[in-house]
């Protein structure tokens, strides 16, 4: 599963030192990727400023969330493997 968010963040003078409210955009995507059996979920939350680097951020999350591969748990609960 995944979420888009396009929007900005405006942040008051007093936070940033600065005469007027800055204005910050931000581009971003979660991907919420289940293991196979359901019983773990690894979340990525990527994120940019740039509308311009978007493309290539959200190509980039897209190739790491597709990537991903679960290992089975271990009988003796050590921890299971994540492999990018």
């Amino acid at each position: 599963m995944a979420s888009l968010v396009f929007g900005e963040y405006r942040l008051p003078p007093a936070e940033t030192g600065i005469d007027s409210e800055a204005v910050v955009p931000t581009f971003r995507a979660e991907f919420l990727v289940p293991s196979p059996a359901w019983d773990q979920i690894v979340v990525l939350d990527i994120s940019t400023s740039n509308k311009a680097a978007w493309p290539s951020v959200s190509t980039t999350g897209i190739d790491v969330a597709r990537s991903l591969r679960f290992e089975k748990q271990p009988e003796d609960g050590s921890c299971t493997t994540l492999e990018l």
